[in-house]
């Protein structure tokens, strides 16, 4: 009986942590496909990936800080990296890494 419970527990948890991973990546490709449209890029290979997580303080609270990675291209040619970043299901930073230098987009609200 309880390893039945114990196993139910942990199914539930990863079902529970696959939801979350999932609900973040597809905030952040909505996020990576805005940012793409307003700085006039081209997102590469439909692919976008967790580069790091961390526990970060804000506001007084510890948040979890998702990072991911992508590629871009100006012309179609060239790969460049790009990345951004997730506190709380929302858009935190945004940079990427143009040949002319990067750029750093700070967008969390102010308060």
């Amino acid at each position: 009986m309880h390893e039945a419970l114990a196993l139910l527990l942990v199914a539930g948890g990863l079902a529970g942590l696959w939801s979350w991973s999932t609900a973040g990546r597809e905030c952040a490709i909505t996020a990576i496909d805005k940012l793409c449209r307003e700085l006039a890029l081209q997102r590469l290979d439909d692919s976008v990936a967790l580069h790091r997580l961390a526990l970060e303080r804000q506001y007084g609270r510890l948040t979890v800080l998702r990072v991911y990675r992508f590629e871009f291209s100006r012309d179609g040619a060239q790969r460049h990296l790009g990345e951004v970043a997730l506190t709380n299901g929302a858009l935190a930073w945004a940079q990427v890494h143009a040949p002319e230098g990067a750029i750093y987009l700070d967008l969390r609200p102010s308060g």
